[in-house]
């Protein structure tokens, strides 16, 4: 297929009556690997709600805009079309693993309960064992007799990934993954990821704080604040030459271990999710911030090839 395999436009998600999206643009081409950065509340994990159809849950909807997959247009899906392609198509694997998985059922148990759902022509026995040596668990034999409490964080969250394997997806989307995990064990994690992105021609959406994460697993990179998408484009282009003032706060406030220096930050909070406003919603903490960027509707233009930005103080900026 010619363009991205999921593709976002101008997303927007009301939840209770409040728009917590207003305007998400991202997109991941076939074996592509996307990196979806921001704060805590900017909507990360809500875009990927979204895409999974999971929004229902929360009593969120769609309101406006498209998001595709292969083609196909998801916030039209019926329930009987998301079982088609959650799981089968797109894999998740969600932020914390140990409140995911049963803990009164063994590991073995749970995942062939996955197949027989998800590849039913499959011998979900074998198809366990099989999952669980792909995410490089030592020893499968005896990791489907326990228990997710006998396991390290870092083994249940390779047993996540082996369930959201389950369906030989087209996607996966990993939302916070190695967030309570140790230095060590998240870079094990991510060479993982990226290791199966690869083996199984996957693409992958990989949600994170860490922009550090995004520049080293990541070929392209979505900055997301309060809602919306503020820049987008290649990550070693947005790590090392970032275009919008939030993109270059956050890279600013990456703890640096050669710099004995005072750590940077961002001053002021995120807007409250579902706060309404007008023009930039980062100007209040933003020192480029003038009269220019307060009222109307920012859009994301063009800086460069691929490289998209929503601010209209980007020249400035970027002089």
């Amino acid at each position: 297929m010619t363009g991205p395999l999921l593709d976002v436009r101008h997303l927007s998600v009301e939840v209770a009556g409040r728009r917590v999206l207003h305007d998400v643009s991202i997109a991941v081409d076939v074996g592509g690997s996307l990196g979806i950065v921001g704060e805590t509340g900017s909507g990360k994990s809500m875009t990927c709600r979204a895409a999974l159809g999971l929004l229902g849950r929360i009593g969120g909807a769609v309101v406006a805009g498209t998001a595709t997959f292969a083609g196909r247009e998801l916030t039209a899906l019926s329930r009987d079309g998301w079982r088609a392609i959650r799981g089968r198509q797109i894999g998740f694997v969600p932020q914390t693993s140990m409140s995911s998985l049963d803990p009164v059922m063994r590991i073995g148990r749970q995942i062939e309960e996955t197949v027989r759902v998800l590849d039913p022509g499959a011998d979900a026995r074998a198809r366990s064992l099989e999952l669980l040596e792909a995410v490089e668990l030592p020893r499968a034999d005896r990791i489907v007799r326990r228990h997710p409490h006998e396991l390290s964080g870092g083994m249940r969250q390779r047993v996540m990934i082996a369930l959201a394997l389950a369906g030989r997806p087209r996607l996966l989307i990993a939302d916070e993954v190695t967030t309570a995990l140790d230095v060590t064990v998240q870079r094990t994690i991510l060479e993982l990821l990226g290791n199966l992105r690869r083996q199984l021609d996957m693409a992958l959406v990989l949600v994170t704080h860490d922009l550090a994460v995004v520049e080293s697993s990541c070929e392209t990179m979505a900055v997301l604040y309060a809602g919306a998408t503020v820049e987008a484009g290649p990550a070693g282009t947005l790590c090392t030459a970032p275009s919008h003032p939030y993109t270059r706060a956050l890279i600013a406030a990456q703890p640096l271990l050669t710099d004995g220096g005072p750590l940077a930050s961002i001053p002021g909070a995120p807007p409250e999710a579902g706060t309404p406003h007008d023009g930039c919603a980062f100007a209040p903490r933003c020192s480029h911030a003038d009269g220019l960027c307060l009222g109307g509707t920012l859009a994301l233009e063009p800086v460069s090839a691929g490289h998209v930005v929503a601010c209209r103080r980007v020249r400035e900026v970027v002089r």
